[in-house]
């Protein structure tokens, strides 16, 4: 079947048909949500503003997108969107990697995520566990594309991804609301939630609980997650907010082999992680004066994971535990001077990260200070943004008093010119940086300290509204790194070949290209599409060998299209396909091996809401495609074939 001629001509019969109810019904749907005129991106500046002025390629999920997607945590659903690529690698929920403009299996390192504005990324190799954050606690999800290392630091080399949490205005004082939620599906997958939020006062509350469970797609591949959570939102006293929340959560995942095409094939058994984590942040937030904010956000997290594999290095099972605690006090102006709109921000970040594991402890220590400015001019359609930022590194990898020091500074440059409503043309560029992270020794023996890697983004763009239909972007990048960290498997090794390596010099360049189009009051549809160019340029270790080679685990091309119907009174249904071109399998810098084949998978979600209730079925992968989500030089990890899902959402006020 030709997937893409069928798809087509469903989304045309969709719009001839909804067209033609428009045109026989002047009743409107009730469950439809008005759009705001103005929506406000805060990851971009670490301050609210219009999406049109920031000299980037921006994206805001928002809440009736999220409701409506078929996405089951945040991972699934970012994948639908330009610029961003997503896998999962071993089929259960703390899999998945996300990675912003092509960095391959060092992604996780390399593409920032934040929970308001509370940075998730794990300071090892253990990556981020996507699938503890519930979805019906999320407000939003800002995508920010490009380095962003003057505001935050490390990690920020490819974009960052803020997920924000629903925190109501305490000036639209609300009835408590209690929402419970049950879903379950094929591979023997069900997950309950409960929340509960609301309003007392001057304090707003939220609580909420999770469980999930699966068999999994593969053999071995069960997995098991339990989430507790919690904000609060004071504003008693006067001119001071005060922000708390905080979270626990624990899963338990089987670990299965690799598949080589197949399902029930090379089973590790006995193979198994443990990973328990909980966090907490408080953010008080004191407005000095009405142009004057103080703000100081602290956080503290622990893990500890315990896991058996093949590879492990230390005793079985092997155990590991790690710390991070961060303090970023922030000072926002904003005032009109010489009849130009300003914004000036100035901050700190301290942040410390510590982990035990079967050898000697290792420590890492971060304090950045940054200045971020942004000017409006020629009656606020041209806006200048500057930063900069100046971070001291000093890791101690061996528990004794020798420290690797790193000084490393970071700029961003950007203008924005809105032309027009909703219109705009931008010119951008950022250096950003990343270090090692705790556990990310290089050298044969994995002794030696790595240098730090430097990135430089230039990007331009525009984005275009037509008309009140019709909106189209274009972006257009060019990424240098230096010092690229990453796992060579071409060096030699010790157990076997590989080492971690600061490689010479790598590039990216690429074309993000998006469309959206309001049919009707009924039918929205999307496209976007992505080219990128990633190469590995020069290396000083491997004698040249790879030089010019494709990085691996990056697709050159990959493309959605979809489209949200509200085909009948209360009645909607979602549609998402994906196309990923072929890609070299990671960890093959040599390009010696067969490239994973290209493939397209479509997702639909049909959705009924009735006053205080909400049910839905989908079906993920309708057209049965085969193909490997992931593939590695250590074998293929084949993706779950046809599979379905139901749930409902109940909802009620007291």
């Amino acid at each position: 079947m030709n997937y893409k001629r069928y798809f087509i001509s469903l989304l045309v019969s969709g719009a001839l048909f909804a067209q033609e109810n428009e045109e026989s019904s002047n009743t409107t749907n009730p469950t439809q949500e008005t759009t705001p005129t103005e929506t406000r991106f805060i990851t971009a500046s670490r301050d609210e503003r219009p999406p049109e002025t920031l000299a980037a390629n921006v994206t805001i999920i928002g809440p009736e997108q999220i409701a409506r997607s078929s996405a089951r945590n945040v991972a699934e659903l970012v994948k639908y969107e330009a610029g961003v690529d997503v896998k999962k690698k071993l089929n259960t929920p703390n899999s998945f990697r996300v990675d912003v403009r092509g960095f391959g299996e060092v992604a996780s390192a390399n593409t920032l995520i934040l929970v308001d504005g509370r940075k998730i990324n794990a300071p090892d190799l253990s990556g981020m566990n996507l699938g503890t954050i519930p979805l019906n606690r999320v407000e939003k999800v800002e995508i920010y594309r490009g380095g962003r290392s003057v505001l935050y630091g490390d990690n920020a080399t490819g974009g960052v991804i803020n997920i924000i949490t629903r925190k109501e205005n305490p000036d639209n004082k609300k009835a408590h609301t209690l929402t419970l939620s049950a879903e379950v599906g094929s591979y023997e997958y069900y997950r309950l939630g409960a929340s509960l939020e609301g309003f007392s006062d001057d304090l707003y509350y939220a609580f909420d609980s999770s469980f999930t469970e699966s068999d999994g797609y593969h053999d071995n591949s069960s997995n098991r997650t339990k989430t507790i959570g919690f904000s609060v939102v004071s504003t008693e006293f006067e001119n001071l907010e005060l922000f708390v929340a905080g979270g626990k959560s624990e899963s338990h995942y089987n670990i299965p082999g690799p598949r080589n095409g197949q399902r029930d094939s090379a089973s590790y058994d006995g193979y198994y992680g443990d990973l328990r984590e909980q966090y907490i942040t408080i953010t008080p937030k004191y407005s000095i004066t009405d142009k004057v904010d103080l703000e100081l956000q602290m956080n503290y997290r622990e893990a500890e994971t315990k896991y058996t594999y093949p590879k492990a290095w230390g005793p079985s099972p092997e155990r590991y535990t790690s710390e991070d605690i961060s303090l970023s006090p922030k000072l926002t102006i904003r005032d009109r001077w010489n009849n130009i709109n300003n914004t000036f921000i100035v901050g700190l970040d301290h942040r410390y990260s510590k982990m035990e594991d079967y050898g000697p402890d290792k420590t890492r220590r971060s304090t950045g200070a940054y200045i971020y400015n942004s000017s409006a001019f020629l009656d606020d359609t041209l806006f200048l943004d500057l930063g900069y930022r100046r971070e001291a590194v000093r890791m101690n990898l061996n528990n004794d008093e020798n420290y690797d020091t790193n000084d490393l500074d970071a700029f961003s440059a950007g203008v924005t010119y809105n032309y027009a409503d909703h219109s705009k043309v931008f010119l951008s560029y950022d250096r950003s940086f990343r270090t090692q992270r705790v556990d990310e020794l290089g050298g044969i023996n994995f002794n030696e300290a790595l240098d730090p890697q430097i990135t430089k983004t230039w990007q331009t763009g525009i984005k275009h509204q037509f008309n009140d239909q019709w909106t189209a972007d274009l972006t257009l990048f060019h990424i240098k790194s230096d010092n690229e960290i990453f796992y060579d498997s071409t060096l030699p090794g010790v157990r076997s070949p590989g080492q971690n390596t600061s490689y010479g010099q790598t590039k990216r360049t690429g074309v993000e290209l998006g469309a959206q189009f309001q049919a009707t009051d009924n039918l929205s549809l999307y496209a976007n599409y992505t080219y990128m160019d990633a190469e590995l340029e020069k290396d000083s270790l491997s004698d040249d060998a790879n030089d010019g080679n494709t990085i691996p685990g990056v697709p050159e091309k990959f493309a959605n299209f979809g489209f949200s119907w509200d085909f009948i009174d209360r009645w909607n249904l979602n549609m998402n396909a994906h196309w990923n071109d072929d890609q070299y399998a990671e960890s093959d810098y040599a390009n010696n091996a067969d490239k994973q084949d290209s493939f397209i998978t479509v997702d639909a979600k049909v959705t009924y809401t009735w006053e205080w209730l909400s049910v839905y079925g989908g079906v993920n992968n309708i057209f049965d495609e085969e193909y490997n989500e992931f593939t590695s030089t250590n074998g293929e990890y084949t993706a779950p074939e046809r599979n379905f899902v139901t749930g409902f959402v109940i909802t009620h006020e007291f």
